[in-house]
């Protein structure tokens, strides 16, 4: 007896899968049938009035929001052939919203599967629960963006939530851009530093590191345990600072280089980690 899987897909198992990539015609492909099993096509679905109704109103939808006719003769795979990338993705996007309206089930059913077919043909990128497309850096990063966002609530973070979503693009493009993802996750610190500290002027280690200070001495008062430990991150948190103002360009100095992948992602992701940290000791501070 053995400890390798069974029934899966040889190319899962054996094949050299390397670095998550856009999806290619497998992918769009697979898509496409899941597209047209799902929602089909007016011309094809004629025995079924409610149906190509619904298929013909999903063009209508996905047309008037694209800017690429979706013609009723043509298939899924052809038309999002005729698309690029990002407008790939919108169309399923828009087909999720619109099947939400007319059938919850299947709209679900087309997220779940749009996000096998993404992982099976190794595409760097992901799909959320409501049809949003993410750039897939790995499976940790994606869990750490997740929950820094389930972290921000309420208007009172709407500014760190919209620093941090600016920097997916960054990460969409290609080649990747980490310097503005980087500059997007500082941005969102200090946005969310200076809500929890009105009269800071700028997200700085010193002050950074003496405020956070006082603010854990106070909200963990009878704690000293979790006083001293958390003044120790607290630290660490001012040295992440320093690191990321390097690739923060200020007028008049030099334009830093690109930095190496795994840099980029170790210092988003930190970013991130603390965001969601300062969320929660924020939110045990409100009045």
């Amino acid at each position: 007896m053995t400890n390798r899987p069974e029934g899966k897909l040889f190319s899962l198992i054996y094949g050299d899968r390397g670095t998550p990539r856009a999806p290619d015609e497998f992918a769009i492909g697979r898509i496409s049938l899941v597209m047209d099993r799902l929602v089909g096509s007016p011309g094809r679905d004629r025995y079924s009035p409610q149906r190509a109704h619904n298929s013909s109103a999903i063009r209508d939808f996905i047309s008037e929001n694209i800017g690429v006719e979706f013609y009723d003769h043509l298939s899924w795979k052809d038309y999002l052939k005729r698309l690029k990338i990002d407008r790939q993705f919108n169309s399923i996007t828009l087909c999720y919203r619109a099947l939400s309206g007319i059938e919850k089930s299947i709209a679900k059913e087309l997220v779940d599967s749009v996000r096998i077919i993404l992982s099976e043909e190794n595409v760097a990128y992901e799909i959320d629960n409501k049809g949003g497309f993410h750039p897939l850096i790995d499976a940790e990063f994606s869990s750490s963006l997740s929950s820094t966002l389930s972290s921000l609530t309420g208007t009172r973070h709407t500014g760190t939530l919209e620093k941090i979503l600016s920097m997916e693009p960054a990460l969409i493009s290609n080649p990747k851009n980490y310097i503005a993802a980087i500059r997007a996750t500082f941005d969102a610190c200090e946005n969310l530093y200076k809500v929890m500290f009105t009269k800071a002027p700028k997200l700085d280690s010193k002050t950074a590191k003496a405020n956070l200070e006082a603010l854990v001495q106070k909200t963990y008062a009878d704690r000293p345990t979790v006083t001293r430990t958390t003044i120790k991150l607290v630290n660490g948190f001012g040295e992440w600072i320093d690191a990321a103002h390097n690739y923060r360009h200020a007028e008049g100095t030099e334009k830093p280089d690109q930095p190496e992948e795994e840099l980029a992602i170790l210092l988003i992701s930190e970013g991130l980690a603390y965001i969601r940290w300062l969320a929660q000791i924020d939110a045990k501070n409100l009045p």
